[in-house]
């Protein structure tokens, strides 16, 4: 993780302190690396969630509570590591107490002493969910490293062993690094029919739309805009399809938006940009009247000009 932050943080200082025609090519590749490390670190905290939440479903004499696992529920990694490695316990407890020092040791960025931690659970535990969140721990620290083809070994593993969700989510961000969009449209869509997630919806329409399933992506945004109630999701889904020229989309987005929010300047810079570039005259006088206000909209409707050679 730490070789990922020295690599972005090199590649930025260079774009910054030195701007080429190519620097605009160079943001793009910060921008996917930025998104590739939300992922895994979205992967880890529901990883953590969904531990939280099995472990206290489970059965009586498997359940493991001590000072060790209040501060890891606490997200004290390394106050409870402390705890967790002098306490003991019996049995089945006693591979929870390990399985709980294991994912301690990877929010802790102790990748190979989770990786150790996590293959002895899997020699020692014959219990499912135990095993289970073992396989899981190394499939994200194999997404952390951006192993795909490794994480989806371990992934698959620990989803033939019950059912979580959070391992279909993460299957899909796997089989969508490695551009299998099948794949990763089929894992996004079992997701999304068992949570309620934003994210997941725009992923299923990306992967749908790099696997040539065009139409079939529209129809996934179009319900997203139409579902999504979150600001901040909406706004995520107008970029995205802006991205991908997408204009109606984009504009349909920035009218929920301002359903839910007015119509700012800020919207309606967006709302007016797209509709000018899906071919609207009528939006290039509103994005002209808004840059007498915006210097951002004064700087899109020069754009356009020259685009027109006006």
């Amino acid at each position: 993780m730490h070789s990922w932050i020295n690599e972005w943080q090199a590649l930025y200082q260079n774009i910054w302190q030195s701007p080429t025609s190519k620097s605009m090519d160079d943001v793009i590749v910060l921008e996917q690396m930025t998104q590739q490390v939300l992922d895994v670190w979205g992967a880890m905290d529901e990883a953590l969630h969904q531990l939280r939440q099995r472990l206290k479903e489970t059965a009586p004499m498997f359940v493991y509570e001590s000072k060790g696992t209040i501060l890891f529920d606490a997200h004290q990694f390394e106050e409870a590591l402390c705890c967790l490695k002098n306490e003991e316990a019996e049995g089945e407890r006693e591979n929870i107490r390990l399985l709980y020092i294991a994912y301690a040791f990877l929010y802790t960025e102790k990748f190979e002493e989770a990786r150790s931690g996590f293959l002895y659970v899997l020699q020692v535990s014959f219990d499912p969910l135990v095993t289970h969140f073992a396989y899981l721990g190394i499939g994200i620290i194999e997404m952390v490293a951006r192993r795909a083809e490794e994480a989806i070994l371990f992934l698959e593993k620990a989803n033939s062993l019950t059912d979580n969700p959070d391992v279909v989510y993460n299957l899909g961000i796997c089989y969508y690094w490695l551009e299998a969009y099948d794949s990763a449209a089929a894992y996004f869509h079992s997701y999304t029919q068992v949570r309620d997630d934003a994210d997941a919806l725009m992923l299923l329409g990306l992967s749908l739309y790099k696997g040539g399933m065009v139409e079939e992506a529209r129809g996934v945004w179009l319900d997203c805009a139409e579902n999504v109630d979150s600001s901040e999701a909406l706004l995520a889904l107008a970029k995205l399809t802006e991205w991908y020229g997408e204009h109606e989309l984009a504009c349909y987005s920035y009218e929920q938006l301002m359903f839910i929010n007015g119509k700012t300047p800020e919207l309606l810079h967006g709302f007016a940009w797209n509709q000018a570039l899906s071919g609207d005259s009528r939006a290039v006088d509103l994005l002209f009247e808004l840059g007498k206000t915006s210097q951002q909209a004064y700087e899109s409707w020069c754009m356009l000009q020259a685009a027109q050679g006006g």
